[in-house]
This record gives structure tokens, sequence and C-alpha cells, in this order.
């Protein structure tokens, strides 16, 4: 009875971690077609170039928000994106990171050119004259590159939070994912076997979908989770679409978006350390009968 109970939990763990993945993917694609990162990156740099301003004003935001855009736009940072993106983006569809050597050796660049716009944005933000102070302009770069940079990622950390809760709440109420529901046929033996036997090898399974723009890649990766959940037999999206409120569909629906917004990283964890815990408990089981019989000897 107890592993029964057990087999049903890590079923169950397995099938939200395949619907997690599966959202992972959707936001991973829509956050490279968007070109999240890059804006994300093009914010990280343009607030490094506001605290190298001697004055915290809306002019010189906008200046470090003309330098970054130049920055990110240059060629060798560009490679790759379409000359749509570049038009349009300003520096916002540029690379998914950069280095504090590469800010300076592409200031000293700008510093160089002839256009006068960037060289005036430049010199309000205390940054030109480049290649003279090429020295100290690093150091200035280095002192605040790592705190910007780690509240760019912390930034993009939130973003991606919330494209997950969005399309948690999507998936659940749009497709009538009910966890109500997903237990009640768990509770057979056989729908559970096959549930196990696709689910248990996904701990540790990469969350991260693939790090391109490619469409079909995308495609790619979610059809394989797809064939995955269709092969484990259950029911899980409904056709006789319905919102009772606080009805029990309704409750199942919204337990499946909270525990679907916890991510695949946790879900992943938490089926590995359950099939860890049934395994532990097996061998348990086996040297209690052992050990029963050698204090009778």
């Amino acid at each position: 009875m107890v592993f029964q109970q057990l087999d049903t939990v890590i079923a169950f763990a397995g099938i939200m971690l395949l619907l997690s993945l599966m959202i992972t993917t959707v936001v991973q694609a829509v956050i490279s077609l968007l070109g999240l990162r890059g804006r994300n990156l093009f914010w990280g740099v343009e607030q490094l170039l506001h605290q190298l301003a001697p004055e915290q004003t809306q002019e010189m935001r906008q200046a470090a928000r003309t330098v970054a855009g130049q920055i990110l736009d240059h060629g060798v940072l560009a490679d790759g994106r379409s000359w749509l993106r570049k038009k349009l983006g300003n520096g916002r569809w540029g690379p998914d990171e950069i280095k504090p050597k590469e800010i300076v050796l592409l200031l000293e660049q700008l510093d160089l050119g002839d256009n006068e716009q960037v060289k005036t944005a430049m010199k309000s933000l205390g940054v030109d004259g480049a290649v003279a102070q090429a020295k100290e302009l690093k150091e200035r770069v280095d002192t605040w590159f790592d705190t910007v940079m780690e509240a760019a990622a912390d930034r993009f950390k939130l973003w991606d939070r919330w494209w997950t809760v969005i399309f948690a709440a999507l998936l659940a109420f749009g497709l009538q994912v009910d966890s109500t529901d997903i237990l009640r046929q768990l509770s057979s033996g056989q729908v559970r076997a096959q549930v196990l036997s696709q689910v248990e090898d996904l701990q540790g399974t990469q969350v991260a979908a693939p790090a391109s723009a490619d469409l079909d890649a995308w495609l790619e990766k979610y059809e394989q989770l797809d064939t995955r959940l269709n092969a484990t037999g259950l029911t899980l999206f409904r056709t006789d679409w319905s919102l009772d409120l606080f009805g029990e569909r309704f409750v199942g629906m919204l337990m499946t978006a909270l525990l679907l917004s916890l991510g695949a990283p946790f879900w992943s964890r938490t089926l590995g350390k359950l099939i860890g815990f049934r395994s532990l408990v097996t061998q348990r089981e086996k040297r209690t009968p052992s050990e029963a019989g050698g204090t009778a000897g």
C-alpha cells in the first residue's frame, strides 16, 4: 500500500515535470523570438554607462541609452541578426552577453568615429577620450560591471518567472488540465505503471530549451515532450470545456496552474528526491526480513 501511494506521487511529479518542460520550451522560444535576452543586456549596458556619468539625470540616462545602442549594434556583436531587427532594435536585439573589455574596446572605436551625436553623448557620460584614457576607463567599467550585470540577471529571471506563471495558467485553464483528475487516473495500477515507465528517467533532465532562435528547433523539442506525454496513456486535456467557478474541476485546474508555476527545475529535483526515497524504502524493506531472521536465530 505504501509503495502504491509513493508510486502515485512519483508518477504525478513526473507528469508535472513533463508539462513544466513543455512550458519551459514555449517560454524560452518566446524569449528568444522576442529578443528578450538582448533587450535585458541593453538595459544592463545602459545602466552601466549611466553609473559612469558624473550626474544621475534623465539627460544622462538618454545619453547612456544612445551609447549602449551603438555598442550593441556594432558589427562584431550584431552577427546573425536580421537587418530589420537591427534597424528596429537600436541595440535591443543585440547579443546575449558582453565582456567588460569588449565595452571598453567598442567605446574606443566610437570615440574614433565620426558620429557627432554619439560623441556628444559620450562626452556627457564622461567616457570621451576613451583611447587616451583606456586604462582609467577600464577600471571604471570593471568597478560597476559585476554589480550591474547581476542586477540585469535578476531582472531577466523575474521576466522568465512571470512568463512561466502566465503559460502555466494558460495551459491549466485553456486546456482544462485538472490535477485531481490526474490523481484519480493514477489510482489505476496499469495507468500508474505506464506513466512511471515514461517519467522515471526524467530525473535530472536538462530543463533549458535549445539555444537557438530557429522555430524548427523549438517545435522538435516540444514534439518530443508531447510524444512522451501521449505515451503515458493519461487523458490530460479535456474537450468538454468548462469554467465553473469554485467547482471541482476549477479547483483542480487552479491547483495545476499553481503547481506548474513552480517551474521545471523544481519538479526535476522533486522527482529525483522521490525516486531516491523510494529506493531507500525498498532497500529497507529487503533488509528487514533478513534482520528479523537473524534475530530469531
